[in-house]
């Protein structure tokens, strides 16, 4: 009891002293403060995530995730089928996120090292790709003694890391007063010395991390500790090996820069997510385009996309410098795309496109010229308001706009009517109010299949449809497998299939229905589940949204199932 009470002082002690450094010195604590998690897999995965998850202290930390050692270990480590499928489940998480399909702040922050460690994998493949062995080798593990880190226990005593044991004497490498022994360091570094032979012939070689802690175990039984180790190192790698391919394959890029290094560029970057600009044929209708934006924005997200809105204000400085203003409304739009992984981004354009008359002036377009400067726009809403001679100036709204940005505008037909001689004669814009029904009959009788009136909401419905269509083109996706006649009772029949032709055996899959596809009775992996993922939205030309992903138990034939019905059903 005294021991616990104890161990909880120490940890509030820890915690209160983080939250001051923190607060004292917020950069500092940000670039430089991490944190080595050591849990125990006998438990679930999920209660120490989410310890972390709801504590605004650790944000924007980063984190190294490990399981408790069986080195020195007199007992063999437990991980419960729990644990598993938690855990590969927040790495599938960690992988749709990369393809901007769940938001970045539902994914584990225990696992974020695991794409770090992708990444580092891909720049070392890169880096050492060759086509013939070389002649010379060494493997010594993945860190130097001394350098790579450094562990000084109490007694001032060196060791090349925490996790060897401070009982070893072939570990210690030094002391505070004495410094480093050389020589005890040259025979770390030269551990392939003892497993030579096999060495030589593994095809883990270049990517082998076993090192010094596993060789000893205060007995000198150094060559059976390295040999016993070597099955799970060459599965570890292979792992690896196996998730960096299908993420590969799926399209995910792995050349990503960092954020400060995208901002601090003076070079434009691309927009990997699709632009919506929302502009105005005349002057002062900035409120309509927010407007629009919003409905488009609702009516996206209900269906499981994320939209991010970005004003004038957000994007528009008083420079006087256009190439600069140009480069700052690429970097806001690039920043907005790292920070929120949005699958649309909306740009609210101020100004306007064209002058109404000599009195009624605006930027003539200056700031939608700016804009298509500093990003490609995949489609444009203008808003303009009703008239007579609405046939003709629909088109002449699409040629400005072909003119300027190079693509053709959807039309938003606003219930105005513009009053030139009173704008003319009051210097600014004066419009009188229409019904919806009014424009929705003039629209009708038009031919013409770019106008809309956002302010029925079946005309915008079909708008949205139309842009998502784009989105679908933009992104590349693969033409959808047309489903003829589909039978919402065969649906948990394709989905067995589907998952079958990744290698699962039948008759797990055919009894299990309702058990995790991650638990140890089928043992998916993540990267399996992510191939599933993507192949039965394809086939069944559904998207499946957070909300359905969001619980782990979403992993399972039956939920999966009675998911896509729910989508089908719509």
């Amino acid at each position: 009891m005294f021991k616990n009470i104890w161990m909880c002082g120490i940890k509030l002690l820890i915690i209160e002293n983080l939250k001051y450094f923190r607060k004292r010195y917020p950069r500092f604590y940000n670039e430089n403060v991490g944190f080595n998690s050591v849990i125990s897999t006998e438990y679930n995965f999920l209660c120490s995530d989410n310890y972390f998850k709801e504590d605004e202290l650790f944000k924007n930390s980063k984190f190294v995730l490990s399981g408790i050692s069986e080195s020195f270990s007199k007992s063999k480590v437990l991980v419960s089928s729990r644990y598993v499928e938690e855990e590969q489940y927040e790495i599938f998480k960690l992988f749709l996120s990369l393809f901007s399909r769940i938001d970045k702040k539902e994914v584990s922050l225990l696992l974020t090292e695991y794409l770090r460690h992708l990444i580092n994998f891909k720049q070392k493949l890169e880096n050492g790709m060759r086509n013939e062995l070389p002649i010379t080798g060494h493997r010594s593990g993945p860190c130097i003694p001394g350098i790579t880190r450094l562990f000084v226990n109490a007694e001032g005593d060196f060791f090349p890391c925490e996790k060897v044991s401070e009982l070893s004497k072939s570990c210690k490498i030094g002391t505070l007063k004495e410094g480093f022994w050389r020589g005890k360091v040259e025979n770390l570094l030269n551990i392939e010395k003892i497993t030579h032979d096999e060495c030589c012939n593994c095809w883990v070689y270049s990517e082998c991390t076993n090192c010094a802690r596993h060789c000893d175990d205060c007995i000198a039984h150094d060559r059976k500790n390295i040999l016993d180790t070597c099955k799970q190192v060459r599965n570890s790698v292979e792992e690896t090996f196996k998730d960096y391919t299908v993420l590969k394959e799926l399209g995910y890029d792995f050349c990503i820069k960092s954020e400060e290094d995208i901002l601090n560029s003076t070079e434009k970057e691309e927009i990997n997510a699709p632009i919506l600009a929302i502009g105005n044929f005349w002057i002062d209708a900035q409120n309509e385009s927010l407007k629009v934006a919003e409905l488009i924005y609702d009516q996206m997200a209900k269906i499981g996309y994320r939209v991010a809105i970005l004003l004038e204000e957000e994007l528009i400085e008083n420079v006087p410098s256009f190439s600069n203003n140009i480069l700052n409304i690429n970097k806001r739009i690039k920043k907005c795309e790292i920070e929120e992984n949005p699958d649309l981004i909306i740009v609210v354009v101020p100004g306007n496109i064209v002058e109404v008359s000599d009195k009624l002036c605006g930027d003539s377009g200056t700031y939608l010229y700016m804009l298509s400067q500093s990003i490609s726009i995949d489609s444009m809403i203008v808003n303009i308001p009703y008239f007579t001679e609405l046939l003709q100036e629909s088109q002449n709204v699409n040629n400005e706009i072909e003119r300027i940005v190079g693509i053709k505008a959807y039309i938003n037909v606003l219930p105005k009517y513009l009053d030139i001689a009173v704008s003319e004669e009051e210097g600014r814009a004066d419009y009188l109010t229409l019904s919806t029904n009014f424009i929705i009959d003039k629209i009708n009788k038009i031919d013409d299949e770019r106008l809309y009136c956002s302010d029925d909401y079946e005309s915008l419905s079909s708008l949205t449809m139309q842009i998502i269509d784009e989105l679908s083109s933009y992104a590349g996706n693969n033409e959808v497998q047309e489903i003829n006649n589909i039978v919402i009772e065969d649906v948990e029949e394709k989905v067995m299939e589907i998952i079958k032709q990744i290698g699962e055996k039948d008759c797990a899959i055919d009894c299990l229905k309702n058990e995790s596809l991650f638990g140890e009775k089928i043992k998916m992996r993540a990267r399996d589940m992510l191939v599933v993922f993507f192949e039965l939205e394809k086939q069944f030309d559904i998207c499946f949204t957070e909300d359905d992903i969001k619980d782990y138990t979403f992993v399972s034939i039956e939920k999966i199932s009675a998911c896509i019905k729910k989508h089908l059903n719509k």
